[in-house]
């Protein structure tokens, strides 16, 4: 018969029990990371995430019990929970599960080709009013790192906190070259080469988190958008927490295309003006504009049985049915019935 130390076993708040269909996760927050776990061991856990060991032997034969003492084992050792005693419960309350941000829209996609004349500055001032913090620049076309320099350094006019920047691979921009500029750039997270001969990441040497990514994959213009793969995963509290209350992808994002019309996401087809006449404030207040923000993992078909749906990037605009905003992501290859990717690398 195994020995339980104290009466009750407890997750620590940062490590949040998901159940999935075939199979449930611990999602640690603080680390970053997620462990697979049997659903069997989740149904122990109360809604305080805690399992009460000293009714266990009355409801479990010797060998089942055995089980369980693997499963705690097994948390202990990924550091996921504490054994404790009744009168020290209060002492570790739940983590709260709220979201909010002091912005109207918290990150925004500009998508650029040939064609587009985008004006930055009016563009950035336009973002500004509804206190944007975070970018993405996609360009579907090859620009020298002059050119994208010249974008950053108008972009750091502002009090922004953070750009992405997605290229097409090019041989004129240089390891050397890149890394030296990214050093210097505090507000850049990461460049992401597309069309690379070879994938690697490099980081500079100075600290911080600027990397520079080279993917084989070629993207050619927006349709490429709504994968879901365990790369693409985010394990964190703000977008776990956003995720269990908002749409993982669209809540508060804001979008200006190829043509510099404004949308929710660059693949929609609905646009609400255009960024050089449209007043953003009015636009993010149209309830229209917010149809989708709302659409959380736990009311989507299938995806609400996966457990992978606090951490995953939710698309609704590459879907299964084109007719129910609920329906499946399109480009997701997982089965969560079976706990199975198909055509995942």
């Amino acid at each position: 018969m195994p020995v339980f130390l104290k009466p009750f076993f407890k997750l620590y708040a940062n490590c949040i029990p998901v159940n999935g269909s075939a199979r449930s996760i611990i999602c640690d927050l603080q680390r970053n990371n997620y462990e697979y776990v049997p659903s069997d061991l989740i149904a122990l856990f109360d809604e305080n995430h805690k399992i009460d060991l000293s009714h266990l032997s009355s409801l479990y034969d010797s060998e089942d019990l055995e089980t369980i003492h693997e499963y705690i084992t097994f948390l202990l050792e990924k550091e996921f929970g504490f054994y404790c005693d009744p009168d020290e419960l209060d002492f570790f309350p739940l983590i709260q599960t709220t979201w909010d941000f002091p912005a109207l829209i918290t990150n925004a996609i500009i998508d650029s080709d040939e064609e587009s004349e985008h004006d930055f500055r009016l563009i950035f001032e336009k973002l500004q009013t509804v206190q944007c913090r975070h970018f993405q620049f996609r360009f579907f076309h090859k620009i020298s790192l002059d050119e994208l320099k010249r974008v950053h350094d108008i972009f750091k006019d502002f009090s922004f906190l953070s750009a992405d920047y997605i290229l097409p691979y090019s041989d004129s921009h240089t390891d050397a070259e890149v890394l030296m500029w990214l050093g210097k750039q505090q507000s850049i997270r990461a460049i992401y080469y597309f069309g690379a001969n070879e994938e690697y990441v490099v980081k500079p040497l100075t600290e911080g988190m600027t990397m520079c990514v080279k993917l084989k994959e070629v993207i050619t213009d927006e349709t490429h958008c709504g994968a879901v793969h365990p790369s693409y995963f985010s394990i964190n509290y703000e977008s776990f927490f956003e995720a269990r209350l908002h749409n993982s992808c669209l809540n508060r994002k804001l979008s200006v295309d190829k043509r510099g019309y404004v949308k929710n996401c660059p693949s929609q087809k609905t646009k609400f003006g255009h960024i050089q006449s449209a007043n953003l404030k009015e636009i993010v207040n149209q309830p229209a504009f917010k149809t989708l923000w709302g659409i959380k993992k736990d009311q989507i078909e299938t995806c609400k049985d996966c457990e992978f749906r606090y951490i995953c990037t939710d698309c609704r605009v590459y879907i299964t049915d084109p007719e129910s905003n609920y329906s499946k992501p399109s480009k997701c290859n997982y089965n969560p019935y079976l706990g199975e990717w198909t055509n995942a690398n």
